[in-house]
């Protein structure tokens, strides 16, 4: 079994609500509008690759994607409006595997919008762009 694919959170869907009342329908990303993220978090000791569970993204209109293994302490920060899904653990793994979720939102300060806002920060180098 596994997850369907699926996004985290897209402030272009928002239901009507406080929320939206205050910043409106917006792309994710868009120039002084709270960035939405997701911090994906391995925490199991121990991850074989042959065990699978990966997480997979997806560009569904380029039907290209990017699969990341799970490690020891990796994390994954990544736009809430990213598809994406995990695949099942294998029966080598015998077990399953455990992941936390931080879901965060980043409100710019007023005056020091940028073009797009963005997560990416040049002293970590250049971010896995796919599609």
């Amino acid at each position: 079994h596994c997850f369907c694919w699926h996004v985290d959170a897209d402030p272009a869907e928002m239901p009507p609500s406080a929320w939206r009342d205050a910043y409106g329908d917006y792309t994710n990303g868009a120039s002084g509008r709270p960035l939405l993220v997701s911090l994906l978090v391995y925490v199991d000791d121990e991850w074989r690759r042959e065990w699978d569970a990966e997480t997979l993204f997806l560009d569904d209109e380029r039907g290209v994607g990017v699969l990341v293994q799970p490690r020891p302490g990796r994390c994954v920060l990544m736009h809430q409006d990213v598809l994406h899904r995990v695949s099942a653990p294998s029966l080598a793994a015998r077990r399953p595997r455990y992941s936390l979720v931080l879901r965060l939102c980043l409100v710019p300060k007023e005056g020091r919008a940028r073009e797009r806002e963005s997560v990416c920060r040049p002293e970590w180098g250049a971010p896995a762009r796919f599609g």
